[in-house]
């Protein structure tokens, strides 16, 4: 005789969710007020890099920013309510995250460091993936 108990996600995963929802909306916040004080920073700058820095507090980076990081959120949330489709969610805004980070600014080694907290989390998914692929669950619901 089974025992169905419900699987647990690991603290691995929530220490990085924790780590990552925090992130976002920091960048989120940090984005909102960059953009409303572009002027001032710009005003301290010498004119070559004031033009840089407005260039890039325009709107559009700004959406992008946001977007990306409520987005983020939402698939952390969704990974820490055990459902695959968070994971999938989640690994494809890092990546278009990345990818606009490379176009907007080109490559550099911060990048690389920005990889650090998505391969701990493919680490920990990948030891708890029970959790997230059960093939038990899929069984149970076809009968």
């Amino acid at each position: 005789m089974e025992i169905n108990q419900p699987k647990k996600i690991g603290a691995g995963i929530i220490t990085i969710s924790i780590l990552v929802i925090l992130g976002s909306f920091i960048s989120i916040i940090g984005a909102i007020y960059a953009y409303f004080m572009k002027d001032k920073v710009a005003g301290l700058l010498p004119a070559d890099q004031a033009a840089k820095v407005s260039s890039a507090l325009s709107i559009p980076n700004i959406i992008i920013t946001i977007v990306l990081s409520l987005l983020i959120v939402v698939s952390v949330s969704l990974i820490l309510s055990k459902k695959a489709a968070g994971i999938y969610m989640y690994f494809t805004c890092i990546i278009i995250d990345i990818i606009y980070s490379i176009v907007k600014s080109g490559f550099s080694l911060t990048i690389i460091s920005s990889l650090i907290l998505p391969i701990l989390m493919a680490v920990f998914i990948n030891m708890d993936k029970e959790v997230f692929f059960s093939k038990k669950e899929e069984q149970n619901i076809n009968m």
